[in-house]
């Protein structure tokens, strides 16, 4: 993490910048030896001037970079990475704070992979050499205490690590706040305290609502308060949109979803998702297919499109074209274990127990490769055993008993007590300005305007050419 030069490596280092890097390792309990992690599918994917690989996870900010490897070797990992993300498949990446910091002139944090692995597979896709001695990149820097709430606790939320990353988060906000608004580091430090809060609500058991309905109050303020600084992020108001409905305001959280599709069409396809979820809260599943069916054609062949509609089947009783759509969406994405999971209920179900049975086994084996801090993941591999169990013993009845507990956390609530009646800051403000005229419609509007316009002209030089050429 300290800056260095071959020469000396304490060269050319400010003494302030040199004092918080080291504080960076040393207040961490055992920075050196601390492993974070996260899920997700690779992108971004490239090899810099320096041979070193570096990459991303979609929909997450950190950046991660691998040491410099022999052309073979970074030729090979470059290779398998980009098949992960062709077929859309996740990797857990293993990550510490040694080698983190902030890029000289680049608004993100990053990170130096330790170990790659894909989800489903037992065996890493890459692993730094045994004993190899950390490295540290020159242009990577932690100048401030922001800096080093910052880096410490994104990688805890990642890590599933709600408690210790609200409280390094909540010195990112102060330390954010006093260094003024407008920074990228400031919508960093909001954005990921709200994200905290409300996936540790979402973690807890239904038995505690009170105590997660307190969290997602809060969650909401930070989350607004990311919608306020970055305006147009259509991110910002889809996890608005979540925590609404976290909350059982299913109504607000539909609003919110139109407003991303009237101001983002391009994130049409993620808001027509939660769309329907949110119908499907409300019993609604009329409406709740309506929103999927209104997704391109084109935007179909995906796990998030066929699995909500799975599941929306599956609540409305349809449990055979639940498992059709279950189907199709493992067809694109086969590690998805909650598909499986969901599948294995259908199944067993409507009596189809042995392929019941090998579905909650797939389950199990790709929640088992988890690491063991991801609550959820740890959370339904527990219950997934528990069906296995029960199907490998002939309890069908049982088993669809331990179905109903697994999703009961996922049942239709009532709005909480903690949020007002009408929310006075809905609709949200500052989104993009919609486009108006000809600028408003869609292609395909477009084109029949055009049409329109050709035929009125050719109606008209018919009518001209009659008048003139009709004998006087």
């Amino acid at each position: 993490m300290l800056t260095r030069t071959a020469a000396n490596p304490l060269r050319r280092v400010p003494r302030r910048a040199l004092l918080l890097s080291t504080c960076l390792l040393l207040c961490s309990a055992a920075g050196a030896d601390e492993e974070f992690s996260a899920r997700g599918v690779p992108g971004s994917i490239a090899s810099d001037s320096a041979g070193r690989v570096t990459f991303q996870l979609l929909q997450q900010d950190p950046h991660y970079w691998i040491e410099p490897l022999p052309e073979r070797e970074r030729a090979a990992l470059l290779a398998a990475l980009r098949a992960l993300a062709h077929e859309r498949r996740a990797v857990i990446v293993y990550f510490g704070i040694l080698g983190a910091g902030i890029p000289d002139g680049h608004p993100w944090l990053e990170y130096r992979a330790q170990r790659l692995r894909p989800l489903a597979s037992p065996t890493d896709l890459y692993g730094e050499r045994t004993g190899a001695a950390p490295r540290a990149r020159p242009e990577l820097r932690a100048d401030s205490p922001l800096d080093i709430a910052l880096l410490r606790g994104v990688p805890l939320f990642h890590s599933d690590r709600f408690d210790e990353a609200e409280r390094r988060l909540n010195v990112a906000a102060q330390a954010a706040d006093a260094e003024g608004a407008g920074s990228w580091k400031r919508i960093l430090a909001y954005k990921y305290r709200g994200l905290t809060r409300a996936a540790r609500a979402r973690a807890d058991d239904a038995s505690e609502r009170s105590d997660s309905d307190r969290d997602l109050v809060a969650a909401l303020e930070d989350l607004r308060e990311w919608q306020r600084l970055e305006p147009g992020s259509a991110r910002a108001q889809y996890e608005i949109g979540l925590a609404l409905e976290a909350l059982g305001a299913y109504r607000d959280a539909l609003g919110v979803y139109a407003g991303i599709a009237r101001g983002w069409p391009v994130e049409s396809f993620w808001a027509s998702l939660r769309t329907a979820a949110a119908y499907r809260a409300m019993r609604d599943y009329t409406h709740s297919l309506a929103a999927l069916d209104g997704i391109r054609r084109e935007d179909r062949d995906s796990m998030p499109y066929h699995y909500q509609r799975g599941w929306t089947l599956e609540a409305s009783g349809s449990d055979a074209d639940a498992i059709a759509e279950y189907s199709a969406g493992l067809k694109v994405q086969p590690d998805y274990p909650w598909a499986f999971l969901r599948r294995a209920c259908a199944q067993v179900r409507t009596g189809q127990r042995a392929e019941a049975l090998a579905d909650g086994r797939s389950a199990v084996g790709i929640l088992a490769a988890y690491p063991a801090q991801a609550q959820a993941a740890q959370r339904d591999l527990a219950a997934s055993r528990r069906i296995v169990a029960q199907l490998e013993d002939g309890a069908g009845e049982q088993a669809v008993a331990l179905c109903e507990s697994v999703w009961r956390r996922d049942a239709p609530r009532a709005r909480s007590e903690l949020l007002a009646a009408r929310l006075e800051w809905l609709p949200l403000s500052r989104t993009p300005p919609r486009a108006r005229g000809l600028y408003a419609l869609t292609p395909t509007q477009f084109r029949l305007l055009v049409l329109a316009v050709l035929a009125l002209v050719a109606g008209a030089a018919v009518v001209l050419l009659r008048h003139f050429t009709a004998p006087r």
